[in-house]
């Protein structure tokens, strides 16, 4: 039973599959993780067949939880070059 007075958790917080995504790309909101990725830039391929919105999406979850993936490579496919 709820405490009176007690703020109501939002139902997109209970989901424990949603907080643990949210958490790898650093986002509290599945809007904080879209505002990233809704360029028309991210549309097609890049020179390697990857799609350009899957560099953007690595790009946005932090280094440390992608250390095989540093920056500078996630950043070329995204631009076609370096930073």
């Amino acid at each position: 039973m709820p405490v009176r007075g007690a703020k109501a958790t939002p139902f997109s917080r209970k989901l424990a599959l949603n907080r643990w995504l949210l958490g790898l790309f650093g986002c509290t909101s599945l809007d904080d993780l879209a505002g990233h990725l809704k360029g028309d830039e991210l549309g097609g391929l890049d020179t390697d067949n990857v799609h350009r919105f899957h560099a953007a999406l690595c790009l946005h979850a932090p280094a440390a939880r992608r250390p095989e993936l540093p920056d500078d490579r996630c950043w070329r496919r995204t631009n076609g070059s370096s930073p």
